[in-house]
């Protein structure tokens, strides 16, 4: 599937997404057993960036490159188990929590 779209700098990025079948994870909800995304996408700061990344929850993987188009500069190279990339995205909501402890301490009533 391609996608296309323009931002104020009048520059198109275009994208194909790639998903796998859906298997049953450990939470209990279907989610695809892999997610490929290759393409351009803006960064924060308008300029193109071209975007290749993979999440294979079956091998429990995580790999992700961002290269500058024009420069030719690797800016992120990521390859490492999808069960230790948290902060990112929506996991940084949940990441968030976990930091929060555990078990709550009576607060004492002096």
């Amino acid at each position: 599937m391609g996608l296309g779209m323009t931002t104020s700098t009048g520059r198109l990025a275009e994208s194909a997404v790639h998903r796998g079948p859906r298997v049953k994870g450990a939470s209990g909800r279907k989610r695809h057993a892999y997610e490929t995304f290759a393409g351009h996408q803006f960064d924060t700061h308008g300029r193109l960036m071209r975007k290749t990344q993979v999440i294979h929850r079956a091998d429990d993987r995580y790999s992700e490159s961002v290269v500058n188009d024009e420069t030719g500069e690797v800016v992120r190279l990521v390859d490492e188990r999808l069960s230790a990339h948290t902060g990112h995205g929506s996991a940084k909501f949940m990441a968030a929590q976990s930091l929060e402890p555990l078990v709550q301490t009576p607060k004492d009533k002096s």
